[in-house]
């Protein structure tokens, strides 16, 4: 039920845009949906997690008055329609998730990014900690230090992580990033899981197993990113080994062009020509060495991708590796069309 009701809440630009329109203030808006999903989510759970989906301080989710404490992870371009084309003008809108009198915390951010995240702390009077953060199990840590000393009066020395967090810390995971599986049914394909979906993470994408085999590239990411330049960082990022193939596709599950629930973007509207795609197609083979030949496909779905990935593996009978990434919409989709148990 939560998740349906969240599907219903993705229309963050549509909500910004119509408030621009009218004139009217972000945070007067009335957002029923909202407080039926928070009400939702609210039942028998002891700790509610709550991530902004674009920005912050006009975003649809940021509604919860008084939450125990708020983090910012590492910021990079992204959403540039709405939140600006510049890191500090993204950071303020990051930034008013803070409240009055709440703890925040950041992770390692970009000089001019954290002092936009400083100046945002100190105008609802809070000190922001953390910059010296470096990954975000860190800020994971702080998080749930805060949390724990708030509503448990439990106390950690602060420059150690406490005992106990360090069985989650050793068993977390995350779908998705820097993941590689072999099916089973397909025994022949390697498969490479990157959601990466910015040029900072596309930069910290580097594979160092992918040998001289056949390899695959199921590439999307939405118009509203640099894909371009994320495609290029690909290439530099793995610039040891060459791709035979790439592949375009929208991040449309299903071939009935149907969203998995979980996965469906109501924000991006499904544009049936393929224009952003036969971008892309277009621009790959200027951004690959003019001594490689690669070929670029075109698809309207996720299933169409894996279909003819599965298709040409059967034809060749040959051992074959693909990297999906760019979206974890896409990766999500990947994963669904391919029966993964996530």
């Amino acid at each position: 039920q939560a998740v349906e009701c969240l599907n219903s809440l993705q229309t963050n630009a549509a909500i910004i845009e119509a408030i621009n329109k009218t004139g009217g203030s972000a945070n007067s808006r009335s957002l029923p949906e909202m407080r039926e999903f928070c009400r939702k989510i609210g039942y028998e759970v002891d700790v509610a997690i709550m991530e902004v989906g674009i920005g912050g301080e006009y975003d649809s989710t940021n509604i919860i008055e008084k939450p125990t404490v708020c983090g910012v992870s590492s910021l990079g371009i992204d959403h540039q329609r709405y939140l600006g084309e510049t890191i500090d003008s993204i950071a303020w809108h990051k930034g008013g998730i803070f409240k009055a009198n709440i703890p925040a915390v950041t992770v390692d951010q970009p000089a001019i990014a954290l002092d936009v995240l400083k100046k945002r702390a100190k105008d609802v009077n809070v000190r922001l900690a953390g910059q010296h953060q470096l990954i975000n199990a860190s800020l994971a840590i702080e998080l749930c230090r805060i949390w724990l000393e708030k509503h448990r009066n439990i106390k950690f020395d602060n420059e150690r992580v406490p005992q106990e967090f360090v069985p989650g810390l050793v068993k977390v995971r995350l779908p998705g990033r820097t993941q590689q599986l072999v099916l089973e049914k397909y025994p022949k394909i390697t498969w490479f899981f990157d959601g990466a979906h910015t040029l900072e993470s596309i930069q910290k994408n580097k594979s160092e197993s992918l040998p001289n085999i056949e390899r695959i590239l199921i590439f999307n990411c939405t118009a509203n990113r640099n894909g371009p330049e994320m495609l290029k960082n690909i290439i530099l990022q793995h610039s040891y080994i060459h791709f035979d193939h790439a592949n375009f596709c929208t991040n449309v599950t299903f071939t009935t062009n149907q969203f998995k629930p979980d996965l469906q973007n109501n924000t991006i509207k499904i544009d049936e020509n393929l224009t952003w795609q036969k971008t892309l197609a277009e621009i790959w083979p200027t951004l690959i060495p003019k001594s490689q030949k690669s070929e670029a496909h075109i698809f309207p779905t996720i299933q169409n991708a894996i279909n003819w990935v599965l298709e040409h593996c059967k034809e060749n009978e040959r051992e074959v590796q693909v990297l999906v990434t760019g979206s974890l919409h896409l990766v999500g989709g990947v994963m669904a069309v391919l029966e993964i148990d996530i």
